[in-house]
Protein backbone atom coordinates (compact mmCIF):
# COMPACT_ATOMS: atom_id res chain seq x y z
CA UNK A 1 0.00 0.00 0.00
CA UNK A 2 1.28 3.06 -0.92
CA UNK A 3 0.81 6.14 1.28
CA UNK A 4 -2.65 7.36 2.11
CA UNK A 5 -3.97 10.43 3.48
CA UNK A 6 -6.76 9.97 5.99
CA UNK A 7 -10.03 10.53 5.78
CA UNK A 8 -11.14 11.88 8.99
CA UNK A 9 -14.56 12.10 7.82
CA UNK A 10 -15.29 8.28 6.68
CA UNK A 11 -13.30 7.00 9.68
CA UNK A 12 -15.64 9.29 12.29
CA UNK A 13 -18.68 7.72 9.89
CA UNK A 14 -17.37 4.63 10.19
CA UNK A 15 -16.35 4.80 13.95
CA UNK A 16 -19.99 5.62 14.84
CA UNK A 17 -21.32 2.44 13.15
CA UNK A 18 -18.78 0.21 14.75
CA UNK A 19 -20.42 -2.03 17.43
CA UNK A 20 -18.01 -3.54 19.87
CA UNK A 21 -19.86 -6.53 21.15
CA UNK A 22 -19.55 -7.93 17.71
CA UNK A 23 -16.71 -5.53 15.86
CA UNK A 24 -18.84 -5.28 12.70
CA UNK A 25 -20.12 -1.56 11.01
CA UNK A 26 -23.80 -1.81 11.04
CA UNK A 27 -24.85 -0.55 7.77
CA UNK A 28 -28.37 -0.25 6.61
CA UNK A 29 -27.64 -2.68 4.29
CA UNK A 30 -26.32 -5.32 6.78
CA UNK A 31 -22.71 -5.88 8.65
CA UNK A 32 -19.76 -5.62 7.21
CA UNK A 33 -15.75 -6.10 9.28
CA UNK A 34 -11.92 -5.92 8.15
CA UNK A 35 -11.06 -9.88 7.98
CA UNK A 36 -7.55 -11.19 8.61
CA UNK A 37 -7.78 -12.04 4.98
CA UNK A 38 -8.54 -8.15 4.30
CA UNK A 39 -5.37 -7.34 6.50
CA UNK A 40 -3.01 -10.10 4.93
CA UNK A 41 -4.12 -9.05 1.57
CA UNK A 42 -3.81 -5.22 1.43
CA UNK A 43 -0.76 -4.95 3.66
CA UNK A 44 1.33 -8.16 2.95
CA UNK A 45 1.51 -9.23 5.88
CA UNK A 46 1.29 -12.82 7.43
CA UNK A 47 -1.00 -13.64 9.60
CA UNK A 48 -0.07 -16.43 10.75
CA UNK A 49 2.88 -17.21 13.15
CA UNK A 50 4.06 -16.14 16.84
CA UNK A 51 2.11 -13.88 18.52
CA UNK A 52 2.69 -10.62 18.95
CA UNK A 53 2.66 -9.18 22.78
CA UNK A 54 3.90 -5.83 23.88
CA UNK A 55 6.67 -6.30 25.98
CA UNK A 56 8.08 -4.56 28.92
CA UNK A 57 11.57 -2.97 27.71
CA UNK A 58 13.86 -2.79 30.84
CA UNK A 59 16.99 -1.35 29.42
CA UNK A 60 16.22 1.32 26.42
CA UNK A 61 20.36 1.43 25.96
CA UNK A 62 21.10 -2.50 25.57
CA UNK A 63 18.08 -2.94 22.88
CA UNK A 64 19.56 0.33 20.72
CA UNK A 65 22.92 -0.32 20.98
CA UNK A 66 22.28 -3.86 19.85
CA UNK A 67 20.08 -3.51 17.32
CA UNK A 68 20.76 0.00 15.94
CA UNK A 69 24.02 0.33 16.80
CA UNK A 70 23.71 3.69 18.43
CA UNK A 71 21.94 4.67 21.48
CA UNK A 72 19.59 8.03 21.35
CA UNK A 73 20.85 10.80 23.76
CA UNK A 74 18.65 11.40 27.19
CA UNK A 75 17.18 14.39 25.54
CA UNK A 76 15.15 12.34 23.59
CA UNK A 77 14.17 9.71 25.42
CA UNK A 78 10.51 9.80 27.22
CA UNK A 79 9.83 6.30 29.12
CA UNK A 80 10.52 3.70 26.65
CA UNK A 81 9.41 6.25 23.69
CA UNK A 82 12.34 8.21 21.92
CA UNK A 83 11.50 11.06 19.44
CA UNK A 84 10.88 10.00 15.84
CA UNK A 85 12.96 13.23 14.73
CA UNK A 86 15.84 11.74 15.97
CA UNK A 87 15.44 7.91 14.23
CA UNK A 88 14.80 9.57 10.67
CA UNK A 89 17.52 12.18 11.49
CA UNK A 90 20.29 9.43 12.52
CA UNK A 91 19.18 6.83 9.51
CA UNK A 92 18.29 9.93 6.91
CA UNK A 93 20.99 8.80 4.57
CA UNK A 94 21.55 5.59 3.25
CA UNK A 95 24.23 2.99 4.34
CA UNK A 96 27.47 3.57 2.29
CA UNK A 97 28.37 1.06 -0.03
CA UNK A 98 31.27 0.26 1.92
CA UNK A 99 28.80 -0.58 4.72
CA UNK A 100 29.04 -3.83 6.47
CA UNK A 101 26.39 -6.16 6.67
CA UNK A 102 26.23 -5.17 10.13
CA UNK A 103 25.53 -1.38 9.16
CA UNK A 104 22.78 -2.49 6.74
CA UNK A 105 21.11 -4.32 9.51
CA UNK A 106 21.09 -1.41 11.59
CA UNK A 107 19.40 0.61 8.92
CA UNK A 108 17.09 -2.32 7.65
CA UNK A 109 16.27 -2.44 11.34
CA UNK A 110 15.74 1.70 11.81
CA UNK A 111 13.60 1.47 8.75
CA UNK A 112 11.36 -1.16 9.82
CA UNK A 113 11.06 0.12 13.28
CA UNK A 114 9.61 3.35 11.43
CA UNK A 115 7.34 1.17 9.25
CA UNK A 116 5.74 -0.30 12.42
CA UNK A 117 5.26 2.69 14.43
CA UNK A 118 3.75 5.15 11.76
CA UNK A 119 2.27 2.66 9.15
CA UNK A 120 1.47 -0.36 11.35
CA UNK A 121 0.51 0.50 15.05
CA UNK A 122 0.66 4.23 15.27
CA UNK A 123 -0.83 5.56 18.48
CA UNK A 124 -1.43 8.58 20.68
CA UNK A 125 2.36 9.66 21.14
CA UNK A 126 2.77 12.38 19.07
CA UNK A 127 5.65 12.03 16.87
CA UNK A 128 7.40 9.58 19.11
CA UNK A 129 7.99 5.63 18.52
CA UNK A 130 7.81 2.96 20.91
CA UNK A 131 11.40 0.90 21.21
CA UNK A 132 9.51 -1.84 22.52
CA UNK A 133 9.49 -2.72 18.92
CA UNK A 134 13.31 -3.73 18.83
CA UNK A 135 12.35 -6.63 20.64
CA UNK A 136 10.51 -7.91 17.67
CA UNK A 137 13.44 -6.99 15.42
CA UNK A 138 16.72 -8.66 16.93
CA UNK A 139 16.54 -11.02 14.94
CA UNK A 140 15.21 -10.11 11.30
CA UNK A 141 14.84 -13.49 10.23
CA UNK A 142 12.90 -14.19 13.56
CA UNK A 143 10.79 -11.18 12.79
CA UNK A 144 8.87 -12.76 9.49
CA UNK A 145 7.43 -15.30 12.18
CA UNK A 146 5.09 -13.34 14.15
CA UNK A 147 1.51 -12.95 12.99
CA UNK A 148 1.73 -9.09 12.44
CA UNK A 149 -1.54 -9.11 10.37
CA UNK A 150 -3.52 -10.34 14.06
CA UNK A 151 -1.77 -7.93 15.86
CA UNK A 152 -2.69 -5.03 13.70
CA UNK A 153 -6.29 -6.07 13.05
CA UNK A 154 -6.36 -6.41 17.25
CA UNK A 155 -4.99 -2.95 17.67
CA UNK A 156 -7.04 -1.87 15.24
CA UNK A 157 -10.31 -3.36 16.37
CA UNK A 158 -9.50 -2.30 20.05
CA UNK A 159 -9.15 1.60 19.19
CA UNK A 160 -12.50 1.24 17.52
CA UNK A 161 -14.00 -0.15 20.39
CA UNK A 162 -12.27 2.74 22.96
CA UNK A 163 -13.89 5.67 20.64
CA UNK A 164 -17.31 4.17 20.46
CA UNK A 165 -17.53 3.20 24.24
CA UNK A 166 -16.20 6.92 24.40
CA UNK A 167 -13.04 5.93 26.46
CA UNK A 168 -10.91 7.45 23.95
CA UNK A 169 -11.37 10.92 21.58
CA UNK A 170 -9.26 10.10 19.41
CA UNK A 171 -8.57 7.23 17.67
CA UNK A 172 -5.17 5.39 16.29
CA UNK A 173 -3.98 2.12 14.34
CA UNK A 174 -4.00 1.17 11.07
CA UNK A 175 -6.54 3.50 9.75
CA UNK A 176 -5.50 2.84 6.48
CA UNK A 177 -7.27 -0.38 6.89
CA UNK A 178 -10.77 1.51 6.61
CA UNK A 179 -10.19 3.24 3.53
CA UNK A 180 -9.81 0.90 1.39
Amino acid sequence: MGFFKIDHALVTSLVDRWRPKTSTFHFPTGEITITLADVSCLLGVTVEGNPVTIRQLSNYEDICQQCLGVVPPRSEIRGSTVKLTWLRNMFADEPSPNASDVEIEYHARAVILHLISCRLFPDHSKGRLNLFWLLFLRNLDECARYSWGSAILATLYNELTNVALMKSKSIAGCLSLLQV
